[in-house]
């Protein structure tokens, strides 16, 4: 329990130091799991709305979420993930 304390305040503090505000969205690419919880609690914290993707989505699916709800960040689980987006990685939002 004071390890996932930990983690998530961890976590909070990157999303900090993205310089995301209040009321900005950041998307969530992972499976179900703890690291899930950890990303979502400290956004929260921060004030952020969280946006879930599908990991095993259509990669154009996942770009008209990104796009649609103005992701501004996207955590994704790994190399995996993110590799199945480079097809689509000029129609997702900066």
């Amino acid at each position: 329990m004071v390890r996932d304390r930990g983690e998530v305040a961890r976590v909070r503090a990157g999303l900090e130091a993205e310089g995301l505000g209040r009321g900005d969205r950041v998307a969530i690419m992972l499976r179900n799991g703890k690291e899930w919880v950890w990303f979502d609690l400290a956004a929260l914290a921060l004030g952020l709305v969280t946006v879930p993707v599908y990991v095993d989505d259509r990669p154009d699916n996942i770009a008209y979420c990104l796009n649609d709800s103005g992701a501004r960040l996207l955590v994704v689980e790994g190399e995996e993930h993110l590799r199945r987006l480079a097809e689509v990685r000029g129609r997702l939002p900066a």
